[in-house]
């Protein structure tokens, strides 16, 4: 298989208080493994790489276009409050979860590179969200912009279980690059899904005006997450209705075939998130491996054992 800092900055809000938690964090039943993965996607025979679930496929392409700039965002946040963390645990879950990030960073710029040849639409992806997210951190707290990169943490990680829960069907029936690129990532976001959260907990701590925060940015994130995607996939569904198209008007398949459906786009996302995950954010005593689901990851690691191996 083809794989193989100094004090603590004030910049919060005004009228706000907050603090560093001695509150440890909450054991994850999962190590964040540092893997290297280098995966082969000029083997891969490109017209469509997930033929049974089209949309799907668009949906994924859409956010893997999001993700290089979207993870840098991530990074960033984290690593202002890497040296102010004194949880010895976290600290080290902090250092892996850079590391995950940094990796995804790089293998979907090169799965974002070869997308590019069917999907040019791509690159306007990137640089609406890296210039969305560049406002974000120019006009927000740094606290926000930590809240903000939980709340995304947590749609990435309930995206990944719906991923891992089919990873049967996924593996028999996508291109074995794309099924290699985003069965690791679900991994990986499910390993590393509490980091976040317990850094933001351990910087605001846990009282009504930090639950208010990280609630507030959830609903924004909701918002604007559903906006982008909607967006992202209309630049795919373009390119995809232009290369297609082409090869099916001249079997004399009628146009309204082809049109884009930007209603079918709302309804694939309401069928990917399990919503009962997505709403428990909210509750006040709310902890990402409330919901533990590490089978699913060693039902992964069982199957392919040697992945990423460094």
């Amino acid at each position: 298989m083809p794989c193989k800092a100094g004090k603590i900055s004030l910049d919060y809000p005004p009228f706000q208080f907050y603090h560093m938690s001695n509150t440890t964090a909450k054991p994850s039943p999962e190590i964040i493994v540092k893997r290297r993965v280098n995966i082969n996607f000029d083997a891969t025979p490109f017209d469509t790489w997930y033929p049974s679930r089209p949309m799907t496929e668009e949906f994924l392409n859409a956010i893997s276009f999001f993700f290089p700039p979207g993870e840098a965002f991530f990074i960033n946040s984290v690593k202002h409050y890497q040296h102010g963390i004194t949880d010895p645990l976290l600290r080290e879950q902090v250092q892996r979860f850079i590391y995950q990030e940094a990796m995804h960073t790089k293998e979907h710029s090169r799965c974002n590179h070869f997308l590019a040849r069917t999907y040019p639409n791509g690159a306007r992806i990137e640089r609406i969200c890296k210039r969305f997210l560049n406002l974000v951190k120019i006009f927000t707290p740094k606290i926000w912009q930590l809240a903000v990169t939980s709340a995304i943490e947590h749609f990435t990680a309930i995206l990944a279980d719906s991923l891992l829960r089919s990873q049967d069907y996924f593996i028999s029936q996508a291109q074995p690059a794309f099924a290699q690129l985003w069965m690791w990532h679900a991994v990986e976001e499910t390993e590393h899904k509490a980091v976040c959260f317990d850094v933001y907990q351990q910087v605001a701590g846990k009282g009504p005006i930090a639950y208010f925060n990280r609630a507030l940015a959830m609903i924004v994130t909701t918002l604007i997450f559903t906006i982008s995607v909607v967006i992202g996939m209309f630049f795919i569904k373009i390119n995809r209705r232009r290369s297609s198209g082409k090869a099916r008007l001249k079997d004399n398949v009628p146009r309204k075939n082809l049109k884009i459906n930007q209603r079918s786009t709302l309804a694939l996302l309401i069928s990917l998130v399990p919503w009962r995950l997505y709403f428990d954010y909210f509750r006040p005593s709310f902890h990402p491996w409330d919901h533990n689901n590490s089978h699913l990851i060693d039902k992964w690691k069982q199957r392919f054992p040697e992945f990423g191996s460094p």
